[in-house]
């Protein structure tokens, strides 16, 4: 999962595995090292919320969705999940290949729809 952190906005890119382990767990996260600590960030389904959100507390950024709506996008096609009416906007979405440049990471991403280029079907060796 990426964090991106521009202006007012807050966005996670999700590959596939980070998509799948939402939709079985609830949660994923990742975590940045630094010399005073680690910095957290996690994406989570709630029951608790109505739509998504985004919560900073104890190094931890948490973006909250709606259960019933996270899952729905985890098992569908919709590219992304957002919210403006808050502080930060909140932006969920998948992961694509590059449409020309190919990654060592690209097996994991979704199927890019502008270009048609699909991930390989297999990790490189």
């Amino acid at each position: 999962m990426k964090l991106r952190l521009q202006g007012g906005t807050l966005r996670l890119r999700l590959r596939r595995s980070d998509v799948e382990r939402l939709a079985t767990t609830g949660r994923v996260e990742d975590i940045v090292p630094f010399p005073q600590g680690e910095l957290v960030y996690a994406l989570v389904l709630d029951d608790g919320v109505s739509a998504p959100e985004a919560l900073f507390a104890e190094n931890e950024v948490r973006v909250r969705l709606p259960r019933e709506q996270g899952l729905l996008w985890c098992l569908g096609t919709d590219v992304a999940i957002s919210n403006a009416a808050v502080t930060p906007t909140v932006l969920v979405e998948r992961d694509f290949v590059r449409t020309a440049v190919e990654e060592p990471d690209d097996f994991d991403r979704f199927m890019n729809p502008r270009s048609g280029r699909k991930p390989p079907l297999v990790r490189p060796a």
